[in-house]
């Protein structure tokens, strides 16, 4: 439900434009420029609401049932905005194709006599650069972010060229209204994101007393609040940024697996990047940590008695939590099926504690698959396994393919969307 009602309000948005072109007069100019002019309000629409997804807002993440899937749409309509604008002054500049191909092609580059003109070709490439850096990530989480930031100028360079090149709005007060929206929209939530957001978000001080290295990829990390304490519901991640020697002050999403009766945090990372490599090597205890959050709508609340829950790797975490408190509480409540992927055998470590907590908890079975050995799981394996499909949640967490892809046969398999519940970490 949540989908279709994301997809009406994106139809709303592109919908709306042509169809108050329709129903206007077309007497002044070309049928190609008129359409270059929509097409262009409607990129710009799509480029103000990417803006509005990455703000971090508690409505989004309520609306889009995590901001893991609010940041995956924010990158789509960030493609799809960069193509409409490219079609943009191509349909524009369809008035030089077969008289002028000189012009046709400098049409695209701020070489223009009017600096309205100029500013969109400015904002254009600026955003195809950031968003290009962006796909083939070409830069280290913390660089990349610093180009993210100059979103909010080539939304400004994009505002000025709709602005000074004013003949559609003033003749339209529809589009006159249309760009005022989005305008507020745009320019609203880059304010927010790049100024008001890191002094008005409440971070709790903790420090690390413990850095547990589980393997040569996988530490677990204990951190102890210094005054306030965070509460959680288990499965929730939070922004943990660690500031030491030898280590960057950038924030990462992390799941948060246990708190002990301390309040303290257990948080488990692997080495995925230059940061994850950075903090499994220099992290010591004594070290100061910012957390922030918790975030995430995770949660095996949603579920009902039957669930299944599959972990790929370091997506075990939440799953951890989870079991932890079954086992805390002695939850008998549940028929659980866990199943553990991981790569090899030495990246198991934290078989041993779940197959303890399935001896104390029968209704709680584990089952670890090595693709090494035995190949990728698959949703037909799982049915088997699990003894069908029928009345049971299903709930996933690891390496964005391995979630795609089961998601999918889930569904050929009849599963019905509001009974699959995953999470998505490769959104930053």
């Amino acid at each position: 439900m949540k989908g279709l009602l994301r997809n009406f309000f994106l139809g709303i948005v592109l919908f709306l434009p042509p169809m108050a072109w329709i129903l206007q007069p077309h007497e002044r100019a070309p049928f190609l420029l008129q359409l270059g002019h929509v097409v262009g309000f409607c990129g710009y629409a799509l480029f103000a609401l990417s803006l509005l997804l990455a703000t971090r807002f508690r409505v989004i993440e309520k609306g889009f049932d995590g901001f893991d899937k609010a940041y995956n749409i924010h990158h789509q309509l960030g493609q799809w905005a960069l193509t409409l604008l490219i079609i943009h002054p191509l349909l524009i500049a369809t008035r030089f194709l077969f008289r002028r191909m000189d012009r046709l092609w400098w049409f695209f580059f701020p070489v223009h006599q009017r600096l309205a003109v100029n500013l969109g070709s400015y904002a254009l490439w600026l955003m195809g650069a950031i968003l290009l850096v962006t796909f083939l990530k070409m830069l280290s989480y913390n660089k990349w972010r610093i180009t993210h930031k100059f979103l909010g100028v080539s939304f400004a360079l994009a505002t000025l060229h709709i602005f000074l090149l004013n003949e559609t709005i003033q003749e339209s007060m529809f589009f006159k209204a249309y760009f005022l929206v989005f305008f507020v929209i745009g320019s609203v939530s880059w304010i927010y994101k790049e100024f008001g957001y890191p002094l008005l978000v409440k971070r709790f001080d903790y420090q690390v007393i413990n850095v547990d290295k589980l393997n040569d990829k996988i530490m677990e990390i204990q951190c102890r609040p210094k005054k306030e304490f965070l509460k959680f519901t288990p499965g929730q991640y939070v922004f943990a940024s660690f500031c030491g020697e030898g280590l960057s002050k950038e924030a990462h999403p992390f799941t948060l697996c246990h708190l002990t009766r301390e309040k303290d945090l257990k948080i488990v990372v692997k080495v995925l990047g230059d940061y994850t490599s950075h903090l499994y090597e220099r992290l010591k205890p004594g070290y100061k940590a910012k957390i922030e959050g918790p975030y995430g709508t995770f949660n095996t609340q949603k579920g009902g008695s039957q669930q299944i829950w599959v972990a790929g790797g370091v997506g075990i975490t939440p799953f951890l939590a989870w079991a932890r408190t079954i086992a805390d509480t002695e939850d008998f409540s549940k028929k659980i099926d866990l199943y553990y992927c991981i790569h090899d055998r030495s990246d198991a470590v934290h078989q041993k504690e779940l197959l303890d907590i399935q001896h104390k908890i029968p209704s709680f079975t584990v089952q670890t698959i090595c693709t090494a050995e035995e190949g990728h799981i698959t949703a037909s394996k799982i049915k088997e396994k699990s003894n069908g499909l029928t009345d049971k949640h299903v709930f996933l967490c690891g390496p964005k393919e391995m979630t795609t892809d089961l998601v999918q046969q889930f569904y050929e398999l009849g599963v019905p969307e509001e009974r699959i519940h995953y999470e998505d970490f490769a959104f930053m």
